[in-house]
């Protein structure tokens, strides 16, 4: 009888393993509860999603954990939580269901979609629910970038058609002397052209997110470029004042020269929509132990952190004016950032309040080992 009992102890605690190594592989998350919602068990997955640890929640109740949010960001009393409507109708919610916003342990709002099944006794009750779920947070943020491209491309089109429309009416009424006929028609072809370059922009966009860039990497020296781009910047923007700090010698960086001027290009296009006359555009070059750094900066604009992290998108819709200034100014800064990753390099942006706002990108420094120029990575 011993025996018999120790040889059903050994299959249900290998069975009980079996369970914890299947929770523990799978990529959703997954929570149980009991009969009054409280945490059984919480799976690595559930932990990586909402920042919480199973020993922090087991004993918790469900809805101290999973705080869902109105579309405002305030937390909703009550919800339609598949986890809730499973135990009370006793059958299971799946496929998963979009549910809407929590707040994570460390106070970030993630987006998730739910599935649940009810647990039943011998007798048939229930006692408790199996909730699995996943974070579907880029799924959304996809989605709003795709409705918040369209818009912009809306309202860049709105304007010129707008105007073109306009100026086809004033001449076709024939209420014009010959001259400002003239100006009328330039002025439409001037949005006509402005359209017909949004127009290759985005195809441009097109064709960089659906193919793989080539860099020609050889060994480019970074300074007589940056003082090339800035010589060409000042017959157009000669009231501002450019300023490129440099160490005396400066490390040959590896990458695509054509490639390279693009950025630059952009990046200085990008910062010069925030200056105004007079005010200082500051090119500094600076050496790290294996890469070449050029940051291109204006020192009074300030952009908030919500919209640095959006600034590289495809036409993003950001909040602040000077934000908005920027991304006006095209596709620069997508392209810049294909661009700098297809040669190995990164591109990024920083700001604070009363140092600027200043772009920065690196290249692979060059060594010269055994007569020989190599990258360093």
């Amino acid at each position: 009888m011993v025996g018999e009992i120790d040889r059903l102890l050994k299959i249900i605690s290998e069975e009980r393993q079996k369970l914890e190594c299947v929770l523990n592989s799978v990529s959703d998350g997954v929570c149980v509860v009991d009969r009054d919602f409280n945490i059984l068990s919480f799976n690595p997955a559930a932990e990586r999603i909402t920042g919480w640890r199973e020993a922090e929640v087991v004993g918790i109740h469900h809805a101290e954990v999973f705080r869902f949010l109105d579309d405002k960001g305030r937390n909703l009393r009550e919800t339609n939580c598949v986890l809730r409507q499973a135990m009370e109708e006793g059958k299971s919610v799946y496929p998963l269901v979009e549910q809407g916003a929590i707040i994570g342990r460390n106070g970030q709002h993630i987006f998730i979609a739910g599935g649940a099944a009810p647990l039943f006794d011998d007798n048939g009750d229930v006692v408790g629910g199996l909730a699995t779920f996943r974070d579907i947070s880029s799924e959304k943020e996809a989605e709003r970038a795709k409705w918040d491209f369209l818009a912009m491309v809306s309202h860049h089109l709105r304007s010129p058609i707008a105007k073109i429309n306009a100026s086809l009416e004033l001449v076709l009424s024939s209420k014009l002397d010959e001259q400002s006929q003239q100006e009328t028609l330039e002025t439409a072809l001037s949005q006509s052209t402005s359209l017909a370059e949004l127009v290759e922009d985005l195809l441009g966009a097109a064709q960089l997110g659906l193919r793989k860039i080539s860099a020609r990497q050889q060994p480019v020296a970074i300074v007589p470029l940056i003082r090339r781009q800035v010589e060409t910047f000042k017959i157009s923007f000669n009231e501002h004042r450019f300023d490129v700090i440099a160490p005396p010698q400066v490390a040959t960086v590896w990458g695509d020269e054509s490639k390279i001027e693009v950025v630059l290009s952009n990046l200085f296009e990008s910062v010069i929509s925030l200056s105004s006359p007079g005010e200082r555009v500051v090119i500094e070059i600076r050496e790290e132990t294996s890469e070449v750094v050029v940051s291109i900066g204006n020192e009074r604009a300030y952009i908030p952190p919500h919209d640095l992290n959006r600034m590289f998108g495809l036409f993003p819709c950001l909040d602040s004016r000077e934000a908005q200034t920027v991304s006006g100014q095209g596709l620069g800064l997508y392209v810049a950032r294909k661009l700098m990753h297809s040669q190995g390099g990164a591109i990024w942006v920083e700001s604070q309040v009363g140092c600027g706002l200043h772009f920065s990108f690196s290249l692979p420094r060059l060594e010269v080992k055994s007569g020989r120029e190599n990258p360093d990575h």
